[in-house]
């Protein structure tokens, strides 16, 4: 819990350097970055989401890719500190164990906070800890790395505008991240086809209902984005009834669980004769993808009043806008706004 193996081992560049003096500089927001912490799905690794990671970066994210070391990675590294040397564990399959399943989502939860604790020191942790400090920070114990990542980034990143974002159980992952965060830990939430089986039956007539992660995370009023393929059937009324927070909901038609990840750039012909790509032009799908992931951030942050119906209903409208372009191109999408409720 207080590791965390970074394989980063080289001073940032030059060019990030000369960033990081620039903000130092300045105490506006605007010289610094948002910190986006991306959580792969069930049988993935940090590297399936590669083409999002790396664009996000090249529009001014800082993108920390978590490999979780929960079982629930195709190949995840762990660090032997006794040997000091790298060991590799493979996936283990545990369909239909629920047990197992919220086990998991405890460990990639304390993944997630302790990213967040090593990249903004004043504010990471979850419920019931203190808030991060030089000496709490999580230590990097990736052999012969040098990489500090508060002493790199710390200075560089906005912590008003920290981002969890996830695919499939990462989805998942997240959620349960904010339900278990102090407020004002993770300021947006980004969730690609969200997996919440392993969360349970959630019912309404039962008093511990306010405590199931989905309400938990909708009370921690966290602005959500998310985007589905088409008829994932994955039930967020919970969170969507209680949200004090905005949120939005894309489906795209034509698509499948995988073409949010790389899969689809990566073996697009074989993905698409096992039933693992839509129809849906993998490149437009992207295009749009990225675009409004961008636009939730950004457009959740430009709009201080929150709590105004107006302001929501200018947010759906400007996400409708900028959607609208896109289904002229072929891809058709059906949303659903809290502007709505």
């Amino acid at each position: 819990e207080d590791t965390i193996p970074a394989s980063m081992d080289r001073a940032p560049s030059r060019a990030v350097a000369a960033e990081k003096k620039k903000a130092e500089s300045s105490s506006s927001s605007e010289t610094k970055m948002p910190l986006v912490v991306f959580s792969h799905g069930l049988a993935g690794t940090r590297t399936m989401y590669a083409a999002l990671c790396t664009s996000l970066a090249s529009q001014g994210y800082l993108v920390a890719a978590i490999e979780h070391r929960d079982g629930s990675a195709s190949c995840a590294s762990h660090v032997d500190e006794s040997a000091g040397e790298v060991k590799h564990e493979l996936y283990r399959h545990t369909d239909g164990n629920y047990k197992w399943r919220t086990t998991q989502l405890g460990v990639r939860t304390k993944e997630i906070h302790a990213a967040i604790a090593a990249l903004c020191p004043g504010i990471g942790g979850g419920r019931g800890k203190k808030r991060a400090t030089r000496a709490t920070i999580p230590e990097n114990v990736f052999p012969g790395s040098s990489f500090d990542a508060s002493a790199h980034f710390a200075d560089l990143i906005d912590h008003r505008r920290v981002v969890a974002a996830g695919h499939s159980f990462g989805a998942a992952s997240v959620l349960a991240s904010i339900a278990a965060a102090k407020p004002g830990t993770i300021s947006r939430a980004v969730l690609l086809d969200p997996w919440i089986d392993p969360f349970g039956i959630y019912d309404e007539t039962d008093q511990a209902c306010a405590f199931h992660p989905l309400r938990a995370a909708a009370a921690n009023a966290v602005p959500t984005l998310v985007m589905r393929s088409e008829r994932w059937n994955a039930d967020l009324s919970p969170f969507t009834r209680h949200a004090d927070s905005p949120w939005l909901d894309v489906e795209v038609k034509g698509t499948k669980h995988q073409d949010f990840s790389d899969i689809a750039f990566r073996m697009p012909a074989i993905a698409r004769r096992i039933g693992m790509k839509g129809d849906v032009d993998a490149r437009r799908l992207f295009e749009m993808k990225l675009g409004l992931i961008d636009f939730f951030i950004e457009a959740a942050t430009a709009i201080e009043a929150w709590g105004d119906q107006g302001e929501r209903v200018k947010l759906r409208s400007s996400a409708l806008e900028l959607l609208r372009t896109y289904r002229d191109e072929g891809i058709t999408v059906r949303v659903k706004c809290s502007s709505a409720n």
